[in-house]
């Protein structure tokens, strides 16, 4: 948690430049707050109409919500205009989303530029995706994260203009992290975040072969009927973090509660492995 604040902290000098150089004007990104929470969490605190952005940073991915208000005076400080609402509550037309382009590029690279003074070389790519967005996430992305809260304030407004959030997934931060371990100077800073980023937690789950049924079949599915599964009897099953598997386990009993034995590294091609 302290590599990302240190993060956060130089992400918003460097974006406050460049966000100003775009919109003609100056804006200030003030560090609201660092907290690790489960991408529910995440959904929940960027609830309502605004944009979804992710982009690459290092080996993964980073999500940045940019809520409604926020979006709608960058774009009207590109066009000149004073940068105040009230903005309408909806979705950005295709022309908005082309004018706002310029701003995620900006977002992506000071990000990038901001970690690699903590992290090292930590390269991003091109933005990957925009998303206007009504609460609309993806499903599939139930993860441990870290998210950060940035303040926006613009220069014709006393209140700020809303929260810019960061979203790292662990799968994100634990390469940078690992990085970090491996380097020569590692600060007394660096190793407080370190020791914070092990106590991340990790949802682990096993998880049989799945097996494909015909629509008539499952139709007729109901309480007290029996359904085959596609995982052989006494073949290990998978040991996963996520979606991700990494180990074979087979269940066992222990201390009168469900438990599994590791029994071998995840092997992609292995036979009855999906």
């Amino acid at each position: 948690m302290a590599a990302l604040r240190q993060v956060g902290e130089n992400f918003s000098r460097l974006a406050a430049s460049r966000f100003g150089l775009l919109a003609k004007a100056k804006v200030t990104l003030q560090l609201g707050e660092v907290a690790q929470v489960g991408w529910e969490d995440f959904e929940a605190a960027t609830a309502g109409y605004g944009v979804l952005v992710t982009f690459n940073l290092g080996e993964g991915q980073v999500f940045a919500h940019l809520p409604a208000a926020l979006v709608m005076a960058l774009v009207d400080l590109y066009l000149a205009g004073p940068g105040t609402g009230p903005f309408p509550e909806r979705s950005l037309s295709e022309t908005e989303s082309r004018l706002l382009s310029p701003f995620l590029t900006v977002l992506a690279e000071a990000l990038a530029d901001a970690a690699s003074s903590v992290f090292g070389e930590a390269r991003s790519g091109p933005v990957t995706q925009m998303t206007a967005t009504s609460g609309l996430f993806l499903s599939n992305r139930r993860m441990p994260c870290a998210a950060l809260s940035t303040s926006v304030l613009l220069p014709s407004t006393k209140e700020p203009a809303g929260a810019l959030r960061l979203c790292f997934p662990v799968s994100t931060l634990r390469p940078l992290l690992a990085g970090l371990q491996a380097s020569s100077s590692v600060t007394g800073t660096r190793t407080a975040a370190l020791a914070a980023a092990r106590r991340v937690p990790l949802t682990l789950s096993l998880r049989y072969a799945s097996v494909a049924v015909p629509l008539r079949v499952a139709e007729r599915l109901s309480p007290g009927q029996v359904l085959s599964l596609g995982h052989p009897l006494g073949e290990p099953l998978l040991l996963c973090v996520g979606d991700k598997p990494l180990f074979t386990a087979v269940p066992i009993e222990r201390a009168r509660r469900a438990a599994c034995q590791i029994v071998g590294l995840y092997e992609p091609l292995e036979k009855g492995n999906n």
